[in-house]
């Protein structure tokens, strides 16, 4: 069952209300897995900062039970930075 944490230092007024959903549905797709099988978790308002700088930024945490291969950790990896960029 694949984990993700999704923590940005956004507001979360700046985050969209159906994000975890939106990400759920990618994220099922991209893998083949049914929905219920995700657990999604976004942490807004969060001090994280890259490069010194306070600009919009968002750290991506991806875990499995039991194990997570490589390939799979990539796939997520550019289909989630893709998602983010919208």
């Amino acid at each position: 069952m694949p984990m993700v944490r999704v923590a940005t230092n956004l507001p979360d007024e700046d985050v969209p209300t159906d994000f975890e959903e939106r990400l759920t549905d990618l994220l099922a797709e991209s893998l083949n897995r049914p929905r219920k099988n995700f657990f999604i978790e976004v942490l807004t308002g969060q001090r994280i900062t890259h490069g010194a700088s306070r600009s919009p930024v968002a750290v991506i945490k991806v875990g499995s039970v039991p194990c997570c291969c490589s390939v799979v950790r990539a796939l997520l990896g550019f289909m989630t930075s893709k998602f983010l960029r919208k």
